[in-house]
């Protein structure tokens, strides 16, 4: 658990914002952590067991305020399911893409199918950030093979509301070591979007979101660490990863273009889903955490990222 057993925490629509925010009912300075506008009173709040369960309820994860998800333990296909998540969080993404491709083949005509990769993938995140171990990536090719680019929806879409509604819970958590496995795991999610993001605009401003969310997980963890050497750890990789996104930022920036040719290559990108794009940035991201490459390769990687994007 991410919090004492006897915290009270609750879902609350925003009165500012519209969106529901998770606030606790001992704290009598209550604030909206979308839009930072003051809580007075729980009217219409939803009381939530388990703090890390209710990112599932987080509006733009899987539904609307308090929408259930969907159960589909019962369904035929479901065992399949699970295994191609065994794959993936075990690293192994190449045959979890495999398995979700044959499931979709082999059920061409159940949409339940791909709810229940989407729902399961995210369960698994979930249930890593709550065991304290960090996501360390593959679905970002997971999501790619099952979801298709709509006007408002797609396998970027599903990263990106996953970047910031794990971010949101960083408050709730005590310890530093799982301030520092959350950091991991944002990380490791944010360097799978540049392979499904299709907007190199979006993608910039997720690079700043990113090291802003990880400044403040940053802090928090200094905070709570119980010695130096652990919070001068949690801080240099950290960095680390700041470092990483501000290059990416900066290759990004370099090679800005006009909206409209941008607009005309989002659109492209969107129809050819993203393929054969990203892979190598998720690589060096990687590396450059564990010190393996330095930050003049990081940026020859980033720009020959930018380069294939604007070359469609």
């Amino acid at each position: 658990m991410m919090c004492s057993s006897d915290m009270a925490l609750y879902t609350l629509p925003c009165q500012g914002c519209g969106k529901r925010a998770l606030v606790d009912d001992d704290d009598e300075s209550r604030f909206c952590m979308h839009c930072g506008c003051r809580l007075d009173c729980l009217d219409g709040a939803s009381p939530v067991e388990e703090p890390i369960c209710s990112i599932l309820m987080l509006p733009g994860i899987l539904g609307e305020g308090d929408t259930p998800v969907e159960d589909y333990s019962d369904r035929p296909w479901s065992s399949e399911v699970d295994r191609m998540a065994d794959q993936m969080m075990a690293g192994n993404t190449d045959a979890a893409v495999q398995s979700c491709l044959d499931l979709i083949a082999g059920h061409p005509d159940d949409k339940d199918v791909v709810e229940c990769i989407r729902n399961t993938v995210l369960r698994r995140i979930v249930d890593s950030i709550s065991d304290g171990t960090p996501y360390s990536g593959g679905a970002g090719r997971v999501l790619k093979a099952a979801l298709p680019y709509t006007e408002d929806d797609g396998p970027h879409v599903m990263l990106e509301s996953m970047l910031y509604g794990f971010s949101d819970i960083m408050d709730l958590m005590d310890d530093a070591r799982r301030l520092h496995n959350l950091a991991l795991t944002l990380y490791n999610i944010t360097v799978e979007i540049p392979q499904t993001e299709n907007d190199l605009r979006e993608m910039r401003g997720i690079c700043s979101d990113f090291i802003e969310i990880s400044d403040t997980i940053c802090g928090l963890a200094g905070k709570l660490a119980t010695g130096d050497e652990l919070a001068e750890s949690i801080e240099r990789d950290i960095r680390a990863m700041q470092e990483f996104m501000d290059i990416l930022a900066v290759a990004i920036d370099e090679s800005a273009d006009d909206d409209g040719r941008m607009d005309l290559l989002a659109a492209a990108w969107a129809e050819a889903g993203m393929i054969g794009i990203g892979t190598d940035v998720q690589e060096a991201a990687l590396g450059f955490l564990e010190g393996a490459i330095d930050g003049d390769e990081a940026m020859a990687v980033s720009r020959r990222y930018v380069g294939e994007y604007l070359s469609k």
